[in-house]
């Protein structure tokens, strides 16, 4: 069975920060490493230069990663570089990050979970929502507010991030960054659209959780929208032509009825 509705709403991370230069070294093998965003030294990236994907890796307990001397050390020998936690997915390229997966941040004081999709160097996508019926058994999207504003499914399957989460990211008050947000689009007949839109925010609780959006950037979701708003109308021709068959059909029975004189006409038992 092909996909019946896949839509990915993701938020694009314009903002670049440069973290990797002062928090990485090489050890003899030619392995590059850099300590992890707002790890404290807890876990790192291995950056090997013969295979530049990048992975997250973790000190054992009680260790902290050294970077002067390129490995895990005893926390007492090593002074943690100054680091701060990631806020989005643009933080982890700079940092030798290049894996697609679920990552920590925060904004503020706030604290959240969160998929990266970092497939497309220099885009790195923050994923909000994930929807495939192609699958066995779906994740069920017909949720209540309180679902929707908390968030629900499992991050890198299918899932809705959250209302609050994309509030607290896209908070000006606690985030200056400007975002966008694409949205991916694909229907039973495996047509596929999507559409970038430029100032993308989500306003508070008190104010509904608003959507604002710019202008759209650049995609073709309107010739996508467009197509299934025809085969919509398709479906509605059909059943109109459908129901104007059958109540010819009526009509020529009734008048077949009227000329036979049956109209009326009481059967004696």
């Amino acid at each position: 069975m092909g996909s019946v509705w896949f839509a990915v709403v993701s938020v694009l991370v314009l903002v670049q920060l440069s973290f990797a230069d002062k928090n990485r070294c090489m050890d003899k093998w030619h392995n590059v490493y850099v300590i992890y965003p707002g790890s404290q030294c807890g876990q790192f990236v291995q950056w090997a230069i013969s295979n530049p994907s990048g992975r997250v890796l973790s000190c054992p307990h009680g260790m902290r990663f050294n970077v002067v001397q390129c490995h895990c050390d005893l926390a007492a020998n090593v002074k943690c570089p100054a680091s701060k936690s990631p806020v989005d997915c643009s933080d982890l390229a700079p940092a030798g990050i290049k894996v697609s997966g679920i990552y920590n941040f925060t904004v503020g004081t706030c604290k959240m979970g969160a998929y990266c999709d970092m497939k497309e160097p220099g885009h790195e996508w923050l994923l909000i929502q994930k929807r495939e019926t192609s699958i066995q058994k779906p994740l069920d999207f017909y949720e209540g507010m309180r679902s929707y504003v908390e968030g629900f499914g499992q991050l890198g399957f299918e899932f809705w991030w959250g209302l609050d989460n994309m509030y607290q990211l896209t908070n000006p008050k606690k985030n200056s960054r400007k975002y966008e947000l694409r949205v991916d689009l694909k229907d039973f007949n495996g047509h596929s659209g999507f559409g970038v839109f430029t100032d993308f925010s989500i306003s508070s609780a008190s104010d509904g959780y608003k959507l604002y959006l710019g202008s759209l950037k650049e995609g073709n979701v309107g010739k996508m929208l467009g197509r299934l708003m025809d085969q919509f109308l398709r479906l509605i021709l059909i059943i109109i032509i459908i129901t104007i068959i059958i109540i010819i059909i009526k009509i020529t029975v009734i008048t077949a009825d009227i000329s036979k004189g049956n109209i009326g006409k009481i059967t004696k038992g």
